[in-house]
């Protein structure tokens, strides 16, 4: 009996039945879903990367941007991107299949930008993403606009691949070859019982000396999901054409970039292996917006450390200066304009 107890539970721990959160419908029959920390203020989006989940914006008290924001007056959508964290089960209960790319979380943004239009009727949601999370905010851009969205922060977002290095080279061996989801949450609970891990995964992950050996074990094991073989198969396209493009689609994402003017603010970390400096700056020369400002995270320019690509939400020094830099870009765009001074 307490086996089919565990077993149950094992099941049931993975779907979207939480209090605090909501299973959101998409229009394709999947169902992506939110962890909601509800405020009275305006509301804000927040989204992982690849093999990752919202414990990514939220790991715990203190290494929490959605805690954060909540605590500023934000209403905060935390959210599992379909097959990841809490939303792997369908509308109908069943096992969401591996098959989706990355151009299709531009469909659960965009059931959730519409779960907030009822909420907030008169507020446009503004939207955080790392990493994956910045590239599925293009796949929504150009499939649905983005009129309905307030302003966003991309962190740690690549786009640009040109002059690709041996780690891209050897990813994009890896995603090739894939034909089944990678069981990347087994992995990375292995290397959680081990002090490092091995061809340096820390390093490339993370940058020195910025991530303490708790919260290490913490983020392995509570943060990764698997990796779809589309996800991957778009990576490797993308690495062919040297820019982030859709899987299917004919849609140029760099050209659609140029037409889109919302407020952004892109964040880069000097110690990133994954996303370098160059690969976000493409991202933010191709959007189309006045309003765009562009920040690398490191000590050149002001901050404690040189930040890794994890190290935005878990660098020891990420709650004191990381965000309240993402705090103060989204409150200064809800300040009223200044008016120009009137002719007596």
């Amino acid at each position: 009996m307490t086996l089919w107890i565990w077993i149950l539970y094992t099941w049931a721990k993975d779907l979207c039945l939480e209090p605090e959160f909501i299973a959101i419908p998409t229009s394709d029959g999947a169902q992506t879903c939110a962890q909601h920390l509800p405020q009275t203020g305006h509301p804000i989006i927040l989204v992982h990367g690849i093999s990752s989940n919202h414990n990514f914006w939220n790991l715990n008290p203190r290494y929490s941007l959605a805690v954060y924001l909540q605590k500023k007056g934000y209403d905060v959508y935390n959210i599992d991107l379909r097959g990841h964290g809490y939303a792997t089960h369908d509308q109908k209960g069943k096992k969401q299949k591996q098959g989706w790319s990355i151009d299709d979380y531009g469909s659960d943004i965009h059931a959730i930008v519409q779960h907030i239009q009822k909420v907030h009727p008169h507020k446009k949601p503004f939207y955080i993403g790392h990493s994956l999370g910045g590239l599925a905010f293009i796949s929504y851009m150009a499939a649905y606009g983005s009129q309905n969205i307030q302003g966003a922060v991309i962190v740690a977002s690549p786009f640009d691949f040109r002059h690709p290095d041996p780690i891209l080279n050897l990813a994009k061996v890896g995603a090739d070859i894939s034909l089944v989801p990678i069981p990347t949450p087994f992995f990375a609970y292995v290397a959680s019982l081990f002090h490092t891990t091995p061809a340096y995964v820390d390093n490339l992950l993370w940058g020195e000396d910025t991530i303490d050996q708790k919260i290490r074990r913490e983020l392995y094991q509570k943060i990764v999901s698997p990796m779809t073989p589309k996800e991957l198969q778009q990576i490797s396209k993308t690495l062919s054409l040297e820019a982030f493009s859709p899987l299917k689609k004919t849609i140029n994402y760099q050209e659609n970039l140029k037409n889109h003017t919302l407020p952004t603010l892109f964040l880069a970390g000097r110690a990133d292996r994954i996303a370098p400096v160059d690969r976000v700056l493409g991202y933010y020369k191709s959007l189309g917006s006045k309003d765009k400002k562009f920040l690398i995270l490191g000590r050149a320019y002001g901050f404690q450390v040189d930040y890794g690509h994890l190290d935005f939400a878990l660098a020891k020094s990420a709650p004191q200066e990381v965000f309240p830099v993402i705090e103060e870009w989204i409150e200064n765009r809800l300040l009223p304009k200044e008016l120009p001074p009137t002719e007596e």
